[in-house]
């Protein structure tokens, strides 16, 4: 997702999801030092964010049911300024 703030910056977002037992990391996503080159062609900031789904309905919070009930955590967001 591209952003323009009100100061003019652009931010370019990317999220990343996992399942438990993972835990959302930079490392995570394919080929970020890309991503982070490729913003910087359009004067963009990379920001990576990351959040850990973890399935209610299942005795394994790390199985995904459709349908199922889950709980979003948001581990953080890291930028490259």
């Amino acid at each position: 997702m591209i952003v323009k703030a009100p100061n003019n910056k652009v931010f370019d977002f990317w999220v990343k999801t996992v399942m438990p037992p993972q835990i959302p990391t930079i490392d995570l996503f394919e080929n970020h030092k890309d991503i982070i080159c490729l913003a910087s062609q359009i004067n963009a900031i990379p920001v990576f964010a990351g959040v850990m789904l973890t399935c209610l309905s299942n005795e394994d919070p790390g199985m995904p049911i459709v349908g199922g009930s889950y709980k979003a955590e948001f581990s953080g967001v890291k930028s490259f300024y």
